[in-house]
């Protein structure tokens, strides 16, 4: 399941960070072929950073791996 396995990875990378995060839900989208992340914060503003910037590097970081 590889929908699992990105959650696991998302999941053990923001832990190792100081964001805090209550819920990571991983979903396929069968029109794009992609799989699209939602992380629900109570720092959500930090998260995503200004101009979206920290939460685009952590996709580019997730992408790597």
């Amino acid at each position: 399941m590889l929908e699992l396995e990105i959650k696991n990875i998302i999941e053990e990378f923001i832990k190792k960070t100081s964001f805090s995060f209550e819920k990571i839900d991983i979903s396929f989208n069968q029109d794009s072929g992609s799989y699209w992340v939602s992380i629900e914060s109570n720092d959500s503003k930090n998260l995503i950073g200004k101009d979206g910037e920290t939460i685009q590097s952590i996709n580019h970081l997730v992408k790597r791996v």
